[in-house]
């Protein structure tokens, strides 16, 4: 017991005996008196007094406890709350037990994840060993393939000095394809001047480009001349490209695909280059073995799939491509206004970057280009110099617009018979 709860109880015992004895002589004195009380005989007022007094000692005392100690107090009057409250206190003492349980668990789930992961990271450590012992083997190898490419780039060096020899005796035909070129270029000058004789000077550049594409031919064949083994042409180059009626039956197909087999088999025996193990009959067989009729009408691309050197055997690849309009007619493939228009040269520089940009769009959406120049767009120089000289005559401006006269297909380029420039002003 703490010094003050001893005071408090020594003052208790003390008042509690001073008000017992100040009822006792209260009740002796009012015995003493013989007083009536209501009426009753002194014997037996004196009772009710001395149980007057003692309800008022109690009274006084009780009330004396629970002004001195806020515990009887709580003890009297709360007693009720107290047990709902530790009723209340219990049940959570209970809920933070289960709970104390359960983190119990966890904490042991955990410790387990902490060995398996211990377990992993020492599994990853050995892997990360391991894959630096193949790094380091990896490393080795790269070595000797970099001494395998310096042998190769010698090689390849002595295979450049071939390829110099055949260019120098390819000059000779560059030379002869180049007054070609030249001659045709003039057929047109004469073309754009003199509109009178324009049917004659037409046959005449068609007669030129039939030469330079003959003299191509045979600049392709003259290089093939040097010594055997030598490349004639890459992996990948379009070697034909043929396109059948769409009414054609599989079996006019097959034999048409024969012949051109054939003709495809003697250009190459001219170049000394054969088609290996193949023949045109099995070529035509496995070209209609990868025709698909639910595609519709398709033409078909024969591609080289090994480089072709002389005097060795070249594997043929084919795929068939369905025929689609890339432009409908009527379409204006590019369009351009230019303020100024008076300068002769600078219209030219103009019109060619509106054919380029035609060619990248034709690119764009799926036109092949021509097997042997292989470009997209094929238009006269001669042409290009009249429609820059009649833009010159506008003087507030022109718009120039590349229309497509008829229907582009994507196994056609576009040429002036595909294509036309039209040119007007903004008031129009």
């Amino acid at each position: 017991m703490t010094p003050g709860g001893a005071l408090r109880l020594l003052f208790l015992l003390l008042a509690g005996g001073v008000l017992s004895y100040l009822g006792d002589l209260a009740g002796r004195r009012f015995a003493r008196s013989r007083r009536r009380l209501w009426g009753l005989r002194p014997k037996h007022a004196s009772a009710i007094w001395a149980g007057f007094s003692g309800i008022v000692v109690s009274g006084f005392i009780f009330g004396l406890l629970s002004w001195v100690s806020a515990d009887v107090r709580d003890a009297i009057f709360k007693i009720e709350e107290l047990k709902e409250e530790f009723q209340t206190v219990s049940i959570q003492m209970e809920d933070a037990t289960a709970s104390l349980a359960l983190l119990e668990i966890r904490n042991e789930a955990l410790l387990e994840d902490q060995g398996r992961l211990q377990g992993d990271l020492a599994e990853k450590n050995e892997t990360i060993l391991r894959l630096d012992a193949e790094r380091l083997t990896a490393e080795e190898e790269l070595l000797a393939i970099a001494t395998e490419v310096e042998s190769l780039q010698g090689e390849i060096s002595g295979l450049e000095s071939e390829r110099d020899v055949a260019q120098e005796e390819s000059g000779q035909r560059l030379y002869q394809l180049n007054l070609l070129k030249t001659a045709l270029v003039d057929v047109e000058d004469d073309l754009a001047k003199k509109q009178g004789e324009v049917e004659v000077l037409t046959a005449t550049r068609a007669a030129l480009e039939e030469q330079v594409l003959q003299l191509g031919a045979a600049l392709l064949e003259a290089e093939a001349l040097p010594g055997e083994g030598t490349m004639l042409f890459p992996k990948g180059l379009e070697l034909r490209r043929y396109l059948f009626r769409q009414e054609a039956t599989p079996e006019a197909m097959e034999e048409g695909l024969a012949s051109q087999f054939v003709l495809l088999e003697s250009e190459l025996e001219r170049l000394e280059v054969r088609l290996g193990t193949e023949t045109p009959e099995s070529l035509s067989r496995q070209a209609m073995e990868v025709w698909d009729n639910s595609l519709g009408w398709q033409f078909l691309r024969v591609i080289a799939a090994t480089n072709a050197f002389r005097g060795e055997g070249v594997r043929l690849t084919m795929s068939w491509v369905p025929v689609r309009a890339v432009f409908p007619k009527g379409e204006v493939v590019v369009r351009r206004f230019f303020q100024e228009s008076g300068d002769l040269n600078t219209n030219y520089g103009r019109l060619e970057e509106m054919l380029g940009e035609a060619s990248r769009l034709a690119g764009d959406r799926g036109v092949l280009p021509d097997r042997l120049s292989q470009k997209r767009v094929l238009y006269p120089l001669a042409s290009l110099v009249e429609i820059a000289r009649e833009m010159t005559n506008f003087t507030g401006g022109v718009l120039v617009e590349i229309e497509a006269t008829s229907a582009i297909p994507n196994f056609e380029i576009l040429t002036p018979e595909r294509i036309r420039f039209n040119l007007r002003s903004l008031e129009e």
